[in-house]
């Protein structure tokens, strides 16, 4: 964008007309480009303003990152400090303690750490709980497994699998109350995934490394991933370290609305283009675009008639001027972290106290940084587009979820926050699915709790078969008889003459093969042995019996 200013201001000829100036619609006729050189610029004297970077917070809404888990940011002598990390420690220590933004603190019980016959519970840590069935077991948490009964005690369930299996740019985790979730992996939690896998930060292992992060002029380091490092990179353009000629020059911080000062008995270093006639002091601010889009500068609020004109360096060339009376006014569309230097001055001799505002055309209003970001003329928690905002909204303990409202402040409203999942307003009935941590079907019942899915095979618990009935218990899906463990159950024997060497009861008699008497006479269960005469026995396994057998002949038992 600078660029493309520049070349078009080479371009003209002329002088630039007073008035407001817009770049996005209006060509820049009669323009004169006002041009100064090191040289030509005067020492700074003092501008009523820190001739440093100004404070990076004044108020710890100035540092808030959007984050809960990481702690409330603090402001400190002007400086943005971390807070202190969320601690999510319930004092159970069977309990698997976690923050999670969007959801806060999770604690989730962990039955692994439980000896065996107790399951972990919130409240009261590893206990023995006696059941009748499985619901009497559920501890309400998806990712820890389905708990189960056994033998009239709960006992914890295998935690579900969440690994993205074939890809190394998606990693997978379970996420209580939504469960599965899979999301582009992101080494340094910044919020940019790594180069490799489509994202945009160019040094995944560095949290102040990525897109979204301020060029730092003096490091080595790429540290906003657009390819050029330290002075190369434009938005070091006028930086001290880059050897800068505004190295005095206040700095008007990325992002910031509002600064105010005097330009009483500054040095005259700059002359307007639309305001030629100036001889009065100027103050001067290097100003980055928090962002892609239509800007508004504006000296509303000061103390004399002020001249207002943007450069696109220092010394550089002035892409923009306003002289138009009370006060200055100028709207410019600008890239995302392109630099504008921002010179207020007085029209003729004026000088004394300013106000600069920089807002946002079109944009939402920002409901905690003292600008009129949407250019409605209201500022934060006055204007309306900031009622639900939890900067300016008080939170109810749970949201109301029928009443349009944002009742707790969370961002999301009525059947959008998770305080109304159970509302059965809020649901769209459709077919359960038995495995996604979901009440698809709207009957307050998930997964293996509803009986859509008592066949389903992810919700099987194996429990030895019981031969009738029509439900298979040890889910190898068959059922009763068809099953192989039911093979000797009275239930589903059918009566045949016993075949004695096929290892089953075919008689039904609960005797198998040569335990059963009808093999007495079978060769395969005879083990031959002096024949004994009176005994009703084949014992040397000839096929006769006692008397009829010749060994019995001389026996006085057979006469």
């Amino acid at each position: 964008m600078l660029s493309r200013r520049a070349a078009l201001i080479a371009a003209l000829a002329g002088t630039l007309a007073c008035g407001r100036t817009t770049l996005s619609s209006s060509p820049l006729e009669g323009a004169r480009t006002a041009d100064l050189g090191a040289a030509d610029m005067p020492a700074p004297t003092d501008l009523g303003v820190d001739r440093g970077p100004p404070p990076e917070c004044t108020t710890p809404a100035d540092c808030d990152d959007g984050r809960f888990c990481n702690g409330v940011e603090r402001c400190v002598d002007g400086a943005c400090a971390p807070g202190t990390r969320v601690t999510c420690d319930d004092g159970t220590t069977c309990t698997a303690d976690s923050c999670v933004e969007g959801t806060g603190c999770l604690n989730v019980p962990d039955n692994t750490r439980c000896e065996t016959g107790t399951v972990c519970r919130n409240s009261a840590g590893c206990t023995t709980v006696r059941c009748a069935g499985e619901a009497e077991c559920d501890d309400g948490f998806f990712c820890n497994g389905a708990e189960v009964c056994r033998g009239g005690v709960c006992a914890g369930g295998a935690a579900p699998s969440c690994a993205v299996d074939g890809d190394e740019c998606r990693t997978g985790a379970c996420i209580d109350p939504v469960g599965c979730v899979a999301s582009v992996r992101d080494e340094d939690g910044d919020g940019f995934p790594g180069l490799a896998c489509g994202g945009g930060d160019c040094d995944d292992g560095d949290t102040g490394v990525s897109p979204a992060s301020v060029e730092r002029c003096d490091d080595g380091v790429d540290n906003d991933c657009n390819g050029a490092a330290d002075c190369d990179d434009l938005a070091c353009a006028g930086a001290p370290a880059c050897g800068g000629a505004c190295d005095a020059a206040s700095i008007f911080g990325e992002g910031t609305p509002l600064v105010s000062g005097t330009t009483a008995g500054a040095s005259n270093r700059f002359s307007p283009s639309c305001a030629s006639d100036s001889i009065a002091g100027d103050a001067v601010f290097q100003w980055t675009a928090p962002d892609r889009g239509t800007f508004v500068f504006s000296t509303e609020g000061s103390a004399f008639p002020t001249a207002l004109s943007l450069r696109s360096a220092c010394p550089g060339l002035e892409v923009a001027c306003d002289a138009g009376g009370a006060s200055s006014r100028l709207e410019v569309e600008v890239e995302l972290r392109e630099q504008l230097f921002v010179v207020v001055d007085g029209a003729g001799v004026g000088e004394g106290r300013f106000e600069l505002t920089v807002s946002r055309v079109g944009s939402a209003e920002v409901c905690n940084n003292r600008g009129d970001d949407d250019g409605d003329g209201r500022i934060d928690c006055a204007d309306p587009g900031c009622a639900t905002d939890p900067a300016c909204c008080s939170a109810a303990p749970r949201e109301e979820c029928f009443n349009g409202r944002d009742d707790d402040c969370d961002g999301a409203t009525d059947c959008d926050d998770s305080d109304c999942v159970g509302e059965s307003r809020c649901c769209t009935p459709l077919v359960e699915r038995c495995g996604n941590g979901r009440d698809d079907d709207c009957d307050a019942l998930v997964d293996c709790l509803d009986d859509d899915c008592a066949e389903a095979p992810e919700c099987c618990r194996p429990l030895p078969e019981l031969c009738e009935g029509g439900v298979d218990e040890d889910c190898d899906g068959l059922v009763d008889c068809a099953d192989p463990a039911c093979a000797d159950d009275p239930a589903c024997c059918v009566p045949s003459a016993e075949v004695c060497a096929n290892a089953l009861d075919d008689d039904c008699n609960g005797l198998r093969d040569c335990a059963d008497p009808a093999c007495a006479a079978d060769p395969l269960c005879c083990f031959p042995s002096s024949e004994v005469c009176g005994n009703s026995a084949d014992d040397d396994c000839d096929g006769l019996v006692d008397c009829d057998d010749p060994s019995c002949a001389t026996s006085p038992l057979c006469p």
